[in-house]
């Protein structure tokens, strides 16, 4: 018995192991300025926020991300998998400031603002398209050495 090959079954089979497991693509420059993202602000909404004695703001990337490209003036370092046991450990000082979350593209930023906001914390933000956005956009970022 043989099997035929019809043109869908193989557009299937080419998909299926051919495709890359997850998203490869940069956010479009559309992507990275519009509000349509949980909380998202553009670089120069950040950086006016950043002015604000009643800010915090949160770099969510890993250590070696930050050593390499640099970190936003006064950003505390909290990485992405510790971010809820901060919140919970800091919930009372963190209620009655804004806070602003960034890391390298936007993703981890967008979830810790939804992961914020289950803690009812109203006031939360990310920057959209995150350091890449940042520094395409001529922003200064402060290098951090051992």
């Amino acid at each position: 018995k043989s099997i035929t090959i019809t043109p869908w079954l193989h557009a299937k089979f080419v998909w299926l192991f051919f495709s890359p497991p997850f998203p490869t693509d940069t956010p479009k420059k559309s992507q990275l300025t519009s509000k349509k993202t949980t909380n998202g602000i553009t670089v120069e909404e950040f950086q006016s926020s950043i002015q604000n004695d009643q800010v915090v703001i949160i770099d969510l990337r890993e250590e070696l991300e930050i050593l390499r490209d640099g970190r936003i003036k006064n950003s505390i370092h909290i990485t992405s998998s510790q971010i809820s046991g901060y919140i919970h450990k800091n919930f009372d000082q963190l209620s009655n400031k804004k806070i602003l979350m960034y890391c390298a593209v936007g993703h981890r930023s967008t979830l810790a603002v939804q992961l914020s906001q289950s803690y009812n914390l109203k006031n939360c933000f990310h920057l959209i398209g995150g350091v890449k956005n940042w520094t395409a956009q001529n922003a200064p970022l402060e290098k951090k050495t051992l």
